[in-house]
């Protein structure tokens, strides 16, 4: 099998799991053909981690030859799939709202990401399973033939910092503020997060009363 292509799409990967990366999905596979305890404890690599060489290390692998057939293997579960090796990261990568579909970003943490997403079985809840994983293909730990199927992971994020005029911080709930289908807070803020936007957080009582979409007045009675 020819790789120049896949060499070439994972040179150019950015290195990031966002929902246009190219190459993401691609390297995912490659990865996930060896086992997890190889890549945790880097013997897949030839070089380990050096904390005086940061950016250099780790590196090269191990076995060339395992790497090339297990490269190969990467591609033949996109064939399966039906997905070109260069896919966008987001035309994979999905979560279901209401039946539609929502690219989303971030990684597993065996690949060494903060947005962690990933699938799993309903465990302690009985809410319907929104996002089902279908069919993975043969050789793949994930992928399906509609892509990567997503419905854990990131959930509440903020960023904040103090200023001098008082707190500034960003925040958003991927889930959603309502867990009713009917509800308009139900996706609203999925769709921010597979933007990579984030929503202000009101501090001040001028900010919150700019922001006030509806007041309900407080009933004398107890």
């Amino acid at each position: 099998m020819d790789l120049t292509k896949a060499c070439d799409i994972l040179a150019k990967w950015d290195r990031t799991y966002n929902i246009d990366a190219i190459g993401a999905g691609l390297w995912r596979e490659f990865l996930a053909q060896w086992s997890s305890a190889d890549v945790v404890t880097g013997t897949f690599l030839s070089k380990p981690f050096d904390k005086a060489d940061p950016i250099g290390t780790p590196s090269g692998f191990a076995d060339a030859n395992l790497a090339r057939i297990n490269l190969a293997k990467a591609i033949r579960n996109f064939e399966r799939a039906g997905f070109a090796i260069d896919a966008r990261f987001g035309d994979m990568q999905f979560t279901l709202k209401n039946g539609v579909r929502i690219p989303v970003g971030g990684g597993d943490t065996i690949e060494g990401v903060e947005d962690a997403t990933g699938w799993e079985a309903n465990k302690s809840t009985l809410e319907p399973l929104i996002t089902p994983r279908g069919t993975v293909v043969d050789g793949s730990k994930r992928l399906t033939k509609d892509g990567y199927a997503t419905n854990r992971g990131t959930s509440f994020i903020m960023s904040m910092e103090f200023t001098k005029g008082g707190p500034r911080a960003e925040a958003i709930l991927t889930y959603g503020e309502s867990g009713d289908p009917k509800s308009p807070f139900f996706s609203d803020q999925m769709q921010l997060f597979s933007a990579r936007q984030f929503r202000p957080i009101l501090f001040t009582e001028t900010a919150v009363a700019a922001d006030t979409k509806k007041t309900t007045p407080l009933s004398a009675k107890r």
